[in-house]
């Protein structure tokens, strides 16, 4: 869980700066795109390690 909360403080804030001159709607429907196709990676996972 630490790793997890590190990548996200480390990122947070280049991702927004990226981001912020991008439609909001755009951004969002790109980010649930990333969710959906990285669930199905690992519901297609044939195992728990990978």
């Amino acid at each position: 869980m630490s790793i997890w909360a590190g990548t996200i403080v480390v990122t947070i804030f280049p991702l927004v700066s990226a981001t912020s001159r991008w439609n909001r709607r755009s951004v969002i429907i790109a980010a649930l795109a990333v969710l959906t196709f990285s669930s199905a990676l690992s519901a297609g996972a044939p195992t728990m390690a990978g």
